[in-house]
């Protein structure tokens, strides 16, 4: 569930004359989209989970983030407006080098 709310943010950016905004910020994420980011997120180096909160407040919310943590954001936003991409921390293989 999202904390946004829309016909304010709606409001403020357009008055701002902004078209969306694109959150990075672990917290940030997390209040747009209403689930956690994932592991990455504790870096916190933007592009490990983004939300995008676009000017319409009819449009719906989007996001990317890792497979790992897709599912918890995809029941928030919907299947459709849910991206992802492959994270090192999260897919790295360590079997290589295990005994």
């Amino acid at each position: 569930m999202s904390f946004v709310l829309r016909d304010r943010a709606e409001r403020l950016m357009r008055r701002a004359g902004v078209d969306a905004l694109l959150l990075s910020k672990p917290e940030n994420f997390q209040w747009a989209t209403g689930a956690f980011g994932g592991v990455a997120t504790f870096f916190r180096r933007a592009g490990a989970a983004l939300a995008l909160v676009p000017a319409d407040a009819g449009a719906p919310l989007g996001a990317v983030t890792t497979p790992l943590f897709a599912a918890p954001v995809r029941q928030s936003l919907g299947d459709d407006q849910v991206l992802t991409h492959d994270d090192w921390i999260e897919a790295a293989d360590i079997r290589p080098w295990s005994d």
